[in-house]
């Protein structure tokens, strides 16, 4: 349960630096979601570490694209911090997406508010892989890439909250001094690709070592259902190992830091995020995988 978009009445919970603030509203939550959301930030305790657990189904709907398409056409917020209206603030599933949204984006300091009817809804940065977005249109190929392949990390249709490890060049991604990245040691996957440019849309993900040795062939059937459930409309594109042996296959390269860059169709993406897992997780995505 996290608090992706409870009703702000008096603020009685804790701040937690890797996904947002845990509001313990006087007031009533709107609704059953709202308040089943609010374990998922206060169980997080470690920067950089976000819980996957977004609904696919809900993302990939086009009517959900085309609006997160449209906030991305202005500023995310104006200069008091008011998020832009938009009809994800609507519903429970909008305002957990709108969560993930802020936390990928925008930097830790920074704090926004959506606003509908008489609620509103706190959403707190996390990782600044698109600062600029807070006052000005996300218009940029590389910072709409890094908020997708952040995106797509999030999602998980098999309806657990699993911790991962985000992993990408990027700066905000580095290691926060206090945590303790031991504990993921297991190469899960890697996401890339850019959902924002209207009728261009494409999202891929490949296979890291761990997930490979373990699930084999299968882990495609695991990934289809953590990523798209049973969405219809999923613009995900499998591309089995990331390590492709051929040169027409996917393959993401790495630097000394572990950081990929992965190339599919063409396009390089150094815009890519690959997630690692504790023992925990890999039980909860690859149940039926050796552990």
């Amino acid at each position: 349960m996290s608090s992706f978009g409870a009703p702000v009445t008096a603020l009685l919970g804790t701040c937690l630096f890797a996904i947002g603030c845990v509001v313990t509203p006087a007031a009533d939550h709107d609704s059953e979601e709202d308040l089943a959301a609010e374990g998922d930030v206060a169980s997080v305790e470690q920067a950089y570490v976000f819980p996957n657990g977004d609904d696919p189904e809900f993302f990939w709907e086009p009517r959900t694209i085309q609006m997160l398409q449209r906030l991305a056409m202005a500023p995310l917020a104006d200069g008091a911090g008011k998020l832009a209206s938009t009809p994800l603030l609507e519903t429970a599933q909008g305002r957990k997406l709108l969560h993930y949204v802020v936390g990928c984006a925008l930097r830790p300091d920074t704090t926004v508010t959506g606003v509908v009817g008489a609620s509103s809804y706190v959403y707190k940065g996390a990782l600044g892989l698109a600062a600029p977005w807070r006052s000005q249109a996300l218009s940029f190929t590389s910072p709409q890439r890094w908020v997708t392949a952040c995106l797509l990390q999030t999602l998980n249709g098999f309806l657990e909250e699993v911790p991962i490890r985000m992993v990408g060049k990027h700066p905000g991604l580095a290691d926060a001094p206090w945590m303790s990245p031991a504990q993921y040691t297991f190469p899960d996957a890697t996401m890339f690709g850019n959902i924002f440019v209207p009728g261009q849309e494409v999202a891929y993900a490949c296979a890291d070592e761990g997930a490979q040795l373990a699930c084999g062939d299968v882990w495609s059937q695991f990934a289809k259902l953590r990523i798209c459930d049973s969405s219809p409309t999923c613009k995900l594109t499998l591309l089995g190992p990331c390590k492709g042996s051929l040169p027409n296959e996917t393959d993401c390269t790495t630097n000394a830091a572990g950081h990929p860059t992965c190339h599919a169709d063409g396009v390089s993406y150094l815009e890519s995020i690959s997630s690692k897992l504790d023992a925990e997780g890999v039980f909860n995505l690859y149940p039926s995988c050796p552990q």
